[in-house]
């Protein structure tokens, strides 16, 4: 079986393989869930930690139907209010599971809505966009097609179209 750093990452396949188990008695191991003996469970735990397994977030991503991701849209990652703003809401999706990605788009419009488009093809659960500058037409047609959109300047944060976290700036 590969070791990590010798040729590729190891899989829930590969541990099930090694252990004579199947993959789905892994995955529950792997995210504490009944229906495995103890004896099985120790000696999956053993090799999970031999082999240095780490759950791949892309494929639990697939599965879940979600990425876990947030985008925080800036259109001047210089200007202190907004570096402040994204410090604080990014910390708060953390705590509630997340992981940000922080872009930072310029002014023009053009390149606002390029920003919401990688957005949408990375699928993320949700889009905060701070300042104003997002409040127009054009960046307004290209968000049309995403679920969720939270202006920082309206201070409420949601997540997947329910309010998770009211955010007050500092």
């Amino acid at each position: 079986m590969k070791k990590p750093g010798k040729g590729g990452n190891i899989t829930i396949y590969d541990i099930a393989k090694k252990a004579g188990v199947s993959p789905s008695t892994v995955s529950r191991v792997i995210n504490n869930r009944p229906g495995v003996g103890a004896a099985t469970r120790k000696r999956l735990q053993k090799l999970l930690k031999e082999y240095n397994y780490f759950p791949n977030e892309a494929a639990r991503s697939l599965v879940n139907q979600t990425s876990r991701f947030i985008g925080i849209l800036i259109d001047d990652i210089r200007t202190i209010h907004h570096t402040e703003g994204a410090y604080i809401i990014e910390r708060q999706l953390v705590d509630l599971g997340y992981c940000c990605m922080i872009f930072n788009t310029g002014r023009g419009n053009e390149s606002k809505a390029r920003y919401i488009e990688i957005m949408r093809t990375r699928r993320v659960d949700g889009v905060v966009m701070m300042g104003s500058t997002f409040q127009n037409g054009e960046v307004a047609a290209s968000i049309n097609q995403l679920l969720l959109i939270t202006l920082f300047d309206r201070i409420l944060l949601t997540i997947g179209g329910r309010q998770r976290q009211s955010i007050a700036p500092a």
